[in-house]
């Protein structure tokens, strides 16, 4: 299929997905950005900040081994902070550009997510999914080919933490570009947020060298071997397995029920068909945007763990297939 045909589609099926949520007439407070819910996205920057910041005092103040379920933790908010940057990218966090730009670069930091270039590549996927000019800004290679060794490689990610490196050391130097199709502002802004990045680590190598500690290990290289394979984990269920051909969202994406607290960790992530329908509905309400269309959902889980049996076992089957030189195992 054609990119031009592709796109027709996708505008066609996102109208009609658009135009049948409308008619089921949600309440007008779910339509918008309300000072409340400004208020519950800040309790999350909040309680982010607080368990961070006492997962970085536990971590300081035990020995290595014990050290090490507090940087689990500080780890997991690491892949935490990444969804609420996602938020943000929507305008759903905070409402002023400049200050989103701001906290939302903070948030992504420590897993060298910069604010601009994943909102661009966002956007383009919300759009383009469902043909071939969806862009991912997290490419796992478990999503196109799901076998157990994809997903051991897509939970480390070796790849882009390669690629982000190189981005951020590589910033130093004027007239980078990122990606096709980003403009000049765009790549300005970019560079901008790698540079604040590169200060950052550099401030804090300089801090662990005045302490005689190791805090560039301590605090962010070992909390990043649990941050990754933790926000791949949260990420994985949103397409995989699902029809990526299709640019139905109601067939190229998945909903998953889960509990209180997987949908706070997650960010509400586990909604995702609803916020694929209505991406400018703020994630605390997609709750009840859920109750609108659970009745159509193709693709849909009533918790994460039945979610990651299913993916294991058509990894593990998909995987021995292809050892055994079998035709690959379909869903």
């Amino acid at each position: 299929m054609s990119s031009t045909s592709s796109t027709s589609s996708t505008s066609a099926t996102s109208s009609m997905s658009a135009t049948s949520l409308s008619s089921s007439s949600l309440p007008r407070d779910l339509k918008k950005f309300t000072p409340r819910d400004a208020h519950v996205f800040a309790g999350k920057l909040v309680l982010c900040a607080a368990v961070s910041a006492g997962s970085a005092v536990w971590i300081l103040t035990h020995d290595v081994w014990t050290a090490l379920a507090g940087q689990f933790v500080l780890g997991v908010m690491f892949a935490h902070a990444v969804e609420l940057q996602h938020q943000m990218l929507h305008g759903t966090g905070i409402r002023t550009p400049r200050w989103a730009r701001c906290v939302g670069t903070a948030l992504g930091a420590p897993m060298l997510v910069s604010y601009t270039r994943y909102r661009v590549l966002h956007l383009r996927h919300h759009r383009f999914l469902g043909t071939d000019q969806d862009t991912e800004f997290f490419r796992y290679s478990a999503g196109d080919a799901l076998t157990l060794t994809a997903m051991g490689a897509s939970a480390l990610d070796v790849r882009r933490w390669a690629a982000a490196l190189r981005d951020v050391v590589c910033a130093v130097w004027p007239g980078r570009s990122y990606d096709s199709g980003m403009n000049r502002r765009n790549r300005a802004r970019i560079q901008g947020e790698y540079r604040c990045m590169l200060a950052a680590g550099v401030a804090l190598a300089g801090v662990s060298v005045a302490a005689e500690r190791p805090l560039v290990v301590t605090l962010w290289l070992i909390p990043l071997v649990f941050a990754e394979p933790v926000h791949f984990l949260i990420e994985l269920p949103e397409h995989v397995l699902c029809d990526r051909t299709s640019p139905d969202v109601f067939r190229n994406t998945r909903t998953i029920r889960g509990s209180r607290f997987s949908c706070w960790l997650t960010n509400g992530n586990n909604f995702h068909v609803e916020h694929h329908l209505r991406m400018a509905v703020p994630i605390n309400k997609l709750g009840a945007v859920h109750g609108e269309v659970a009745g159509r959902l193709e693709n849909y889980c009533v918790s994460y763990p039945r979610f990651y049996r299913t993916v294991l076992a058509h990894a593990w089957r998909t995987q021995w297939a292809r050892r055994d030189g079998a035709p690959r195992a379909h869903p």
